[in-house]
């Protein structure tokens, strides 16, 4: 891809935008990166999405469980707290 193609380099202070060959250059890189690594990238972003999948799935999973935990926590400390002011 990039083998017949001139490499620009930047002067100092010059930036990426004002120069659309270095543009060009830096996508070409990219793409050869994504070429030659194409394996080892689909395995890392598969990893990552089974991970949140797999996060979304046990928290909707769990959901009713943690709310119905909730519930009866905030009812014993309502209960709790008319038995205390009972007392007094």
């Amino acid at each position: 891809m990039a083998k017949g193609k001139k490499k620009v380099k930047l002067t100092k202070g010059e930036d990426l935008l004002e120069n659309p060959q270095a543009i060009a250059d830096q996508l070409n890189k990219t793409e050869l990166f994504l070429e030659q690594n194409r394996k080892m990238v689909l395995i890392v972003g598969g990893a990552i999405a089974a991970v949140v999948g797999l996060y979304f799935l046990t928290t909707i999973i769990h959901l009713p469980e943690m709310t119905r935990r909730r519930r009866s926590f905030f009812r014993r400390s309502i209960i709790s707290r008319q038995i205390v002011s009972t007392r007094r």
